[in-house]
């Protein structure tokens, strides 16, 4: 692709980005009686952007903060301990949006140098990016989240598993799985990839064992800090036990038609199913081009059920841009029609969702 043409793509970016945050600085300027948010540093600390503030600045005291993986947290200490006067969600907001747009210059970058990235890799039109830009919940990946840090390391991983560069495919996938539990899957799908070209079965299986055990280190060395420290290395397990859950497998299936046991059929409830479905259809698609990148999205879309609702759907996905880059692809008129439309629900949606967090509505 043409430098220009991505350059017109990062400029798209910074100025959702903008609206984003103008979005919000109009509720707090003249719509105050909608957000009980104070400033914007208040509006920053929604949801669970509160618990990496109170894991940063209390480290893992609160039982419920368990939950969630430590590296983010602990990359924003780090930063925040050499920049004291701000606060851990300025600090970690900063953090994020400078990981999101070095993501996008990277791989313009790498587009100008390389014509044949897969499309699972590259956005190959304008439609693919902004499918992925404006995705419901892009918003978290300029916000005191977690997601940016593993949009950027899963990235890494899945580019350099798919040059073949064994070691640092390994590490950043090891470092995925210390960021968000869905790292797991995705050791999984990086170890499938570096060995997939092999044709001698034992030398298939020797990359793959390899492959788990320097990515699955990272994961290890996670659980023994739980055990250490809290005498139970799946600590961050025993602290979602008040997070919805499935009482019973058969529960898993009801999320599929809306009856799940945490579930109505709220307009929100319905909206963040047919995302599910949208994302899913796609992740499977995907086989068609990689089936290891396919087997990473499908299974960890599947995973959401779990929760006996798919509320959380906007923010889960909103880093499988693989799905969102295929997305974009249309064969013909009517084709780029129906996605200009799906397109369109995504900029309301994405927009609304934004919103949403700006008040303390539900926004994942």
């Amino acid at each position: 692709m043409k430098k220009s043409s991505f350059d017109l793509y990062l400029f798209i970016a910074f100025f959702i980005f903008l609206l984003h945050f103008c979005l919000w600085l109009y509720l707090l300027q003249f719509k105050p009686h909608l957000t009980p948010a104070n400033n914007l540093i208040e509006l920053l600390n929604h949801w669970d952007s509160g618990w990496y503030t109170k894991i940063i600045q209390n480290s893992y005291v609160i039982e419920q903060s368990r939950a969630f993986f430590p590296l983010y947290p602990t990359l924003v200490k780090l930063i925040d301990f050499q920049f004291n006067p701000l606060s851990a969600a300025v600090t970690g907001t900063i953090f994020s949006s400078v990981l999101f747009f070095s993501f996008l210059y990277y791989i313009r970058n790498l587009g100008i140098k390389d014509n044949d990235l897969p499309v699972w890799l590259y956005p190959k039109n304008l439609l693919c990016f902004l499918f992925f830009i404006l995705s419901p919940g892009s918003y978290i990946f300029h916000t005191h989240h977690t997601e940016s840090l593993f949009l950027f390391l899963s990235y890494l991983a899945l580019y350099f598993s798919y040059k073949k560069k064994f070691l640092w495919a390994t590490i950043f996938a090891g470092l995925c799985s210390i960021t968000k539990n869905q790292g797991v899957l995705l050791a999984i799908a990086v170890a499938i990839l570096l060995c997939q070209n092999e044709s001698n079965l034992f030398q298939k299986l020797k990359k793959f064992i390899i492959s788990g055990i320097i990515s699955g280190s990272f994961f290890i060395s996670y659980l023994l800090y739980q055990y250490l420290v809290f005498s139970n290395p799946f600590e961050f397990m025993k602290a979602q036990k008040n997070w919805h859950h499935i009482e019973y497998f058969s529960d898993y299936f009801k999320v599929f038609i809306l009856q799940g046991n945490h579930q109505d059929k709220s307009l929100g409830a319905i909206k963040h199913q047919l995302f599910f479905y949208l994302i899913l259809f796609y992740s499977i698609k995907l086989w068609n081009y990689s089936k290891a990148i396919s087997f990473y999205c499908v299974i960890s879309v599947l995973l959401l059920p779990f929760q006996g609702e798919t509320i959380n759907s906007f923010r889960f996905f909103s880093y499988l841009f693989p799905v969102f880059f295929i997305l974009g692809i249309y064969n013909s008129k009517k084709e780029l029609y129906i996605k200009l439309g799906i397109l369109f629900i995504f900029l309301f949606l994405n927009f609304q969702t934004t919103y949403n967090y700006g008040i303390l509505k539900w926004a994942y």
